[in-house]
């Protein structure tokens, strides 16, 4: 008799216990939402605002530095693709974007203009009214896990479309740091491709980070070439050492380019050589750290003499304080037919993490 009382108690607390947890779960799941991913494209930006505001002046300003051209692609490609969207038709769905931008003129009596006096509050919208730096408020997953929400706004219109020609780099480095994050998982996300990796610092004295996918396609005392593959693009990157340093010029650059993409790269075709092409796009110079090294950086369309073949080049010219030698570093796609832009993104992320020993 005992033993059946000991039996009843313990199977009622172990109900007791299953509906404490039932129940608690319930108020867990109403208490605490699990936010849904973001989706959408890198490069890829949902504009809300109003209709008059868009097709004004300052929608015009916003257009002209979003959709200026990505530097150097053989076809005309903007720096971003851009969707716009009216408040009234942000659903559910929509706002699971993975990257949305919204413009407001608190001046205006409208909801786009209420939500943002919402986000920023009352003392924020004061701000706004005295302080003209205040015109940007940063948000991340709101509304979805790894989503970026920019609320861009100010005091009337004059004032928004002021702040879009001054503020516009700081938000495109927000745009493009959050962007940089999600293509760099894509790129790694089988992981390193640790042979090539090590054949680089051993024969550079340089760490690069090389994604697996990449194969090793020739190696010899002064080169690596490493090549990425498949039925629409062909992403290449070519390291190549000299004996000697070398002044960081543009005109040097573009002649060791051109005469040792000459000597490595052809096609099928008889006497056929990779060469730049700056016939009808110019090439594109800057003097920029490459983690901590000076290197001097050159965009631009190459193009193979003697057959019909191009695309875009990144190249990198870095002197190395230790071994006294100067290194270039190219980065080069063919995709006829598709886009460049989202290759050539993939090649900047990869060899930024370039890092002299």
């Amino acid at each position: 008799m005992l033993t059946i009382y000991r039996t009843l108690h313990k199977v009622r607390l172990q109900f007791i216990a299953l509906v404490a947890i039932i129940s608690l779960s319930g108020c867990l799941d109403e208490k605490y939402d699990v936010l849904k991913q973001a989706h959408g494209r890198v490069d890829n930006i949902l504009v809300v605002a109003q209709p008059q505001l868009w097709n004004s002046a300052a929608g015009d300003s916003f257009r002209i530095h979003f959709n200026g051209l990505f530097p150097v692609t053989p076809q005309p490609e903007s720096l971003y693709d851009l969707r716009y969207l009216q408040y009234e038709e942000l659903d559910k769905q929509q706002k699971l974007h993975r990257t949305i931008l919204f413009l407001a003129d608190l001046s205006d009596k409208t909801e786009i203009s209420e939500h943002v006096k919402k986000i920023i509050g009352e003392e924020g919208v004061k701000r706004a009214n005295t302080d003209s730096q205040y015109r940007i408020a940063i948000h991340n997953d709101r509304w979805a896990s790894g989503q970026l929400i920019v609320y861009w706004f100010a005091p009337s219109r004059d004032a928004l479309i002021e702040s879009i020609n001054l503020h516009y780099k700081n938000v495109m480095q927000n745009v493009q740091k959050h962007d940089d994050k999600t293509l760099t998982e894509m790129i790694y996300n089988l992981g390193v491709n640790q042979a090539a990796n090590d054949a680089i610092k051993k024969q550079f004295n340089a760490d690069l980070s090389i994604p697996i996918d990449y194969t090793l396609a020739v190696q010899d005392s002064n080169a690596i070439w490493l090549r990425f593959e498949t039925t629409k693009i062909s992403s290449n990157i070519f390291i190549y050492q000299l004996p000697d340093s070398t002044i960081l010029s543009p005109d040097n650059l573009r002649s060791l380019r051109n005469q040792i993409s000459q000597k490595y790269f052809s096609t099928e075709e008889d006497s056929s050589y990779m060469q730049i092409d700056d016939r009808f796009l110019p090439v594109f110079y800057q003097t920029l750290p490459l983690n901590q090294a000076d290197a001097l950086q050159a965009r631009g369309i190459w193009a193979m003499v003697n057959d019909f073949m191009g695309g875009s080049f990144v190249s990198y010219l870095v002197q190395h304080p230790k071994t006294k030698r100067t290194i270039l570093i190219d980065g080069f796609v063919h995709a006829p037919g598709q886009q460049k832009r989202i290759e050539m993104r993939r090649l900047d992320l990869i060899l930024s993490t370039f890092k002299l020993q």
